[in-house]
């Protein structure tokens, strides 16, 4: 029985990937990742973090200029 990986490897992200795209530091997004905010598997000491997972997270952070408005 062999287990096709291929695929499934690719929809993982590492902390540095993360932080690259998200112009953060890299220990802000373990930061992330240690409060709960952004789950992600810990494989020794890499962590990494589902796609579909960082996607979730950025929309659920999605800020709507509108509701800003009539706020302030």
């Amino acid at each position: 029985m062999s287990i096709d990986t291929s695929a499934s490897i690719n929809q993982f992200r590492k902390v540095t990937e993360i932080a690259r795209y998200l112009g953060l530091a890299p220990q802000t997004v373990r930061t992330l990742i240690s409060e709960g905010s952004l789950p992600a598997l810990r494989i020794g000491r890499i962590f990494l973090v589902k796609q579909t997972a960082l996607d979730a997270y950025l929309h659920g952070a999605t800020v709507n200029p509108q509701s800003q408005a009539k706020a302030a």
